[in-house]
């Protein structure tokens, strides 16, 4: 996963020469390693040091039950932040999708309309944090379509 605006490794970010855990604005990062990895609590950390901002923190199944599949089954357009905002009540500034690789495996359509949402939330403003597992086996689809559409903005970073 070497696209991107830049990768970081899981040893840059451990041992501290990660000083900060500020975040880019309108950027997607996708985090990707080995279970137990530290992937949820980078995730915990960065949305703990933005709170002034409003986060939204959800499992791969919540983002499939909650936003994905009702926005597609009702014919929602994926482009900007609106079709979040409505289904969670409030406009979110960070968005984190957490176990990836769990629900999506072996799903290339939901691989693919979960990437298009997500890459025009970032193209609307927002920052996405999305994490799993052997992403590269588990759900290239969603990552191509991230790499192709947010290509400017995206940091990939294996722990």
């Amino acid at each position: 996963m070497n696209s991107g605006l830049g990768n970081e490794t899981g040893h840059s970010v451990g041992v501290g020469t990660d000083t900060s855990a500020r975040i880019r604005y309108s950027t997607a990062y996708i985090l990707d390693g080995p279970s137990g990895s530290g992937k949820t609590a980078w995730i915990r950390r960065r949305l703990s040091a933005h709170a002034d901002r409003i986060c939204l923190y959800l499992t791969d199944e919540e983002f499939c039950e909650q936003f994905l599949y009702p926005s597609v089954l009702s014919g929602e357009r994926a482009e900007g932040p609106a079709w979040l905002t409505e289904r969670a009540g409030k406009r979110a500034d960070i968005l984190a999708v957490d176990n990836m690789d769990l629900r999506f495996r072996g799903m290339e359509w939901t691989q693919r309309e979960a990437a298009k949402r997500l890459a025009g939330l970032v193209y609307g403003g927002m920052t996405v944090i999305v994490a799993g597992i052997e992403m590269e086996g588990r759900v290239p689809a969603f990552l191509s379509i991230m790499r192709e559409r947010c290509a400017d903005k995206l940091i990939c970073i294996y722990l």
